[in-house]
């Protein structure tokens, strides 16, 4: 028939994709390739159409038409867990995770496809970044200085690590030791994989290697298997185990000096929307009046609270000194037995912090019940 692959299909020869009863047909946009369409039962249809929100068109797609789909992923990944991340650290985590299953030549249709047209046979570790790259391909290609000394490879076969640039024994990487320069320049690609360079459970090193760079004699020989290579975890303290999605976030979440009041805000029965809150209240990072009083532009309208109208509200007033506030801490605090710690937010801080480690009844209730009332006052 003369049967043309879409662009970028012929090497999986992808003509058709299926989900569930949804059927997805691939080919070159001529009279010839589309004959196929003829010996199928299928209506014919106009463009556009939707699927999974995102509009099927004959042109490029804006990010106005990906918008639908972007929602969709985001409330997929925003949990609550990874909101402790900032989106650079999402960014990271999901990168991370991408690179891996690359590495290790996973055996998904993406993890293929990638090979064979965007890597094309070379190392993860040596493509260049093209300035016409896409934008999630260049975020990947970014990530590598900062996972580089995590990934730790366990040698099987030999077959999925890389002889030049992977971690596969004491001594690091080999292209730090040999440069690429002289790699090329002694016959090899800088394509090899650890497999390619032993011989009978010997290296092939280059005898002038062996004289001029003394780390390829320090190397013992790995006992090829017949089991693939895997692809281990260096954390921060430098200890490897099996790769994982909890240790990676581990290792590239942001840390700080634990403040004293980690207790009072974050706890396992905690209400995360109302945890925000709190947090910020406790950081006094919420834009309160007094905050916003150097960005009033009409100096003679001067802001007031919206409960009492007495004064412009701060940290203090709108939780803790306005009266509407302070009925409702009376009225909670009563019932959750602590009416006198509902001073100031300094002062409902330091008398919860001593006991807030402890998961008792008794502790627990009254930081559900302050979380929950300064939300709804917020």
């Amino acid at each position: 028939m003369g049967f043309k692959y879409h662009p970028k299909c012929k090497s999986q020869s992808i003509i058709n994709l299926c989900f569930a009863d949804d059927l997805f047909l691939f080919s070159h946009a001529d009279m010839t390739s589309v004959k196929i369409l003829n010996m199928m039962p299928f209506e014919e249809g106009k463009l556009p159409v939707r699927y999974l929100g995102v509009p099927l068109v004959s042109s490029r797609l804006l990010n106005r038409d990906c918008k639908l789909l972007m929602e969709m992923v985001r409330n997929r990944i925003f949990n609550w867990k990874s909101k402790f991340l900032s989106f650079a650290g999402r960014m990271q985590l999901i990168s991370s995770v991408l690179v891996r299953c690359l590495l290790v030549n996973k055996q998904s249709l993406w993890v293929k496809w990638i090979h064979s047209y965007r890597l094309e046979d070379r190392s993860f570790w040596d493509v260049m970044v093209s300035p016409n790259a896409s934008w999630s391909w260049g975020k990947l290609l970014h990530i590598r200085d900062f996972i580089k000394d995590h990934l730790i490879y366990k040698i099987g076969n030999g077959g999925n690590t890389s002889a030049w640039y992977d971690i596969w024994n004491d001594h690091g990487r080999l292209v730090n030791v040999l440069t690429r320069r002289n790699i090329i320049r002694e016959g090899f690609n800088g394509n090899e994989m650890v497999c390619n360079i032993m011989h009978n459970g010997n290296f092939n090193w280059l005898a002038t290697w062996l004289t001029e760079f003394p780390i390829p004699n320090n190397i013992d020989p790995p006992c090829l298997t017949n089991k693939d290579d895997d692809v281990l975890w260096k954390d921060l303290n430098g200890i490897v185990s099996e790769f994982s999605v909890y240790k990676v976030w581990e290792t590239i979440r942001p840390r700080a000096t634990c403040v004293p009041w980690f207790n009072v805000v974050w706890f396992k029965q905690c209400i995360p929307s109302h945890t925000f809150v709190v947090w910020l209240l406790m950081d006094t990072r919420l834009k309160t009046q007094d905050k916003l009083k150097d960005w009033e532009r009409n100096p003679n309208n001067s802001l007031q609270c919206l409960m009492c109208n007495g004064q412009p509200d701060s940290h203090d007033h709108i939780f803790f000194e306005c009266p509407f506030s302070a009925q409702l801490h009376m009225k909670f605090g009563q019932l959750a037995m602590m009416l006198d710690w509902y001073c100031s937010w300094k002062s409902t801080r330091d008398a919860f912090i001593p006991f807030a480690a402890r998961n008792l009844y008794r502790m627990v209730v009254p930081k559900i019940v302050f979380a929950a009332t300064v939300y709804f006052i917020w």
